[in-house]
């Protein structure tokens, strides 16, 4: 009985000690697990942090890029938070606005440097840039109020940065340079009136010019030489007409072409006594406007070819049709002075004339670097082509 006691004993034992063992084996082989499955974790770990300490020092050297950009973009810049506090500034704004960045950056919005007759206008702009973009302006201009009250010009560039509602602000002072624009419009205003009272006086001379002739003339009674002063009195008009048309047009370098010569015919019509319902003088010109260094030489040729038509194409006060047309082509002009007269001899035409007028024709369209020709075969018309001369240096 003690025997058999003793073997259940130590049957009990080793069935204790197998079953410790395997427990035991068990629990070791959890512990490897468990340090291979924290070596990896911490292998993990090890990486992640790695990973995190290279974005962050991408992130420093990005910010330290941005802010060195930001910093030395050459013009005054800021970024302005939806409820128009100022977040950031530059070196630059604080020159421009006279304030320290800690005195702006969180603390005062950029209502306060803006002149009051431009405040409700970028208060608008500032709303509406946010609602729609494409309905206000990119670039303007306004005043700024610096630290002492100074008022400056200011040109203006602002955007949203992407995925905020910041604004990025550029601005530029451009005070001098507006002083300078309004001395320049003063210095510019003063010359234009100077000209203008030339022009007046030069067309006030002519017109005592031709008035002096016209009081000559009345001496005179043979009719060739009445012709010639005459003709004297018109080209002089012709020139007057020029500077008449200059001292009230707006712009004082163009001479609306349609204009100065209607009042060359009208003066022709006067002069000779013309009768309309026997002979027509039509003007058939686009709207061209030329430079004076071209309308005038251009005057005085229409004024002497009309002339001609006038004494010669109608004898014995026949009825006819003289007319006059410029057209533009390609980069130069073309002339045509017409009428369906009698036309005129051979003797007459272009270089071999010694009709004093056809000879300053020919050195007047030679002046507009143009060329002439002659058609007799049906009344008389003169055909010159040319182009606008360019203007000389002034001093």
């Amino acid at each position: 009985m003690l025997a058999s006691s003793h073997d259940r004993f130590h049957e009990n034992y080793y069935q204790i000690l197998w079953f410790g063992s395997i427990i035991l084996f068990l629990a070791i082989l959890r512990q490897i697990l468990s340090l291979r499955e924290n070596r990896e974790l911490y292998i993990d770990a090890e990486k992640e942090i790695i990973e995190r300490k290279k974005i962050e020092k991408a992130l420093k050297e990005s910010e330290s890029n941005y802010r060195a950009i930001f910093e030395n973009t050459g013009t005054a810049t800021l970024i302005i938070e939806d409820d128009t506090i100022i977040s950031m500034v530059n070196t630059e704004f604080e020159v421009l606005s006279g304030f320290k960045k800690e005195e702006i950056q969180g603390k005062m919005s950029w209502t306060e440097f803006v002149a009051d007759d431009d405040l409700e206008r970028m208060k608008y702009y500032h709303e509406m840039r946010r609602k729609d973009p494409s309905s206000v302006p990119r670039n303007y201009e306004f005043k700024l109020i610096d630290s002492e009250n100074n008022i400056k010009n200011i040109y203006l560039t602002v955007s949203i940065i992407p995925g905020t509602n910041k604004s990025l602000v550029s601005l530029v002072d451009i005070t001098d340079r507006k002083k300078f624009e309004k001395e320049l419009k003063s210095s510019l205003e003063e010359k234009e009136l100077l000209l203008r009272e030339i022009h007046h006086r030069v067309k006030n001379n002519l017109q005592i010019i031709s008035s002096l002739l016209s009081l000559q003339s009345r001496n005179i009674k043979d009719e060739k030489y009445l012709g010639i002063f005459k003709e004297s009195q018109n080209r002089v008009k012709s020139v007057s007409h020029i500077h008449e048309y200059l001292y009230q047009s707006r712009k004082m370098t163009k001479i609306n072409l349609s204009d100065y010569i209607r009042r060359i015919i009208t003066d022709l019509r006067y002069s000779y006594g013309l009768d309309p319902e026997k002979v027509q003088i039509k003007v058939e010109i686009e709207k061209i406007n030329l430079n004076i260094e071209t309308a005038t030489p251009l005057g005085l040729i229409i004024t002497e070819l009309v002339s001609n038509s006038i004494k010669h194409a109608f004898p014995d006060k026949e009825k006819g049709e003289i007319t006059i047309k410029i057209t533009r082509i390609n980069n130069k002009f073309l002339l045509e002075v017409s009428d369906n007269g009698v036309g005129i001899s051979e003797d007459l035409i272009l270089e071999k004339s010694d009709s004093l007028g056809l000879k300053l024709v020919n050195t007047l369209v030679e002046q507009i670097d143009g060329n002439m020709e002659l058609d007799v075969t049906k009344g008389t018309n003169f055909k010159i082509n040319f182009k606008e001369l360019k203007y000389r240096d002034r001093l």
